[in-house]
């Protein structure tokens, strides 16, 4: 679901302290099958909501499976100057991410859900 302005999502259940919601003017919050993740807009400081679940994967986190970089505009930098081409295929992800975010905004301002078939591209 897209959010955007001063559309925030509902407090989640798990955040206890109605001073931490919205946690920043920005960022985004996953739900999926098995719990619900905050982190900032580009994606820093990601945390599990259920305290449990965090404490794990702290102790116990996953392999890496991408190498780490000093942030999205110091990549950026390199990869213009001819360093290590940048971690996002810029050209193969800019063209959908503006879509997504161009359609994200339309249904905002038109307060109307829009369904479009990735495959075919047609609502």
């Amino acid at each position: 679901m897209w959010r955007d302005g001063s559309l925030y999502p509902p407090r989640p259940t798990e955040v206890t302290d109605p001073l931490a919601w919205p946690f920043d003017t920005s960022g985004q919050l996953w739900i999926g099958d098995s719990g619900k993740l905050v982190a900032g807009i580009y994606g820093e400081s990601p945390r599990l909501l259920d305290a449990a679940k965090q404490a794990e994967i702290t102790a116990h986190p996953p392999a890496q499976k991408y190498p780490r970089t000093e942030g999205v505009y110091a990549e950026w930098i390199a990869a213009c100057k001819g360093g290590t081409p940048a971690g996002s295929n810029i050209p193969g992800h800019s063209g959908p991410l503006t879509e997504m975010v161009l359609l994200g905004n339309l249904a905002v301002r038109t307060a109307q859900p829009i369904d479009v078939n990735p495959t075919t591209e047609r609502s």
